[in-house]
């Protein structure tokens, strides 16, 4: 993960950028504290799935991460509808 500060982004700011694409992380500073970052593509992806996701939902709304988890999380709803549990 690099780290930059503002200034160093605003006068490499394509450089941040290539870095991103590269799969790193920049994290930018101001007076030496982390303010905001740039990501991939995928993360943002990533992170708007998960913020999304109510803990409600339990695990289902979590699937999707990995191989196999579409599968995990239609068999989780399909119990959760089909059958009431006792209280």
């Amino acid at each position: 993960m690099g780290r930059m500060s503002v200034a160093e982004a605003k006068a490499r700011f394509a450089d941040a950028v290539k870095k991103a694409e590269g799969g790193e992380r920049v994290v930018i500073t101001r007076y030496g504290s982390p303010v905001a970052v740039i990501v991939p593509i995928a993360e943002l992806a990533e992170l708007r799935r998960l913020r999304g996701a109510k803990a409600a939902d339990g695990l289902a709304a979590l699937a999707g991460g990995w191989e196999g988890s579409a599968e995990l999380a239609a068999t989780i709803e399909a119990v959760r509808r089909s059958r009431s549990r006792p209280r």
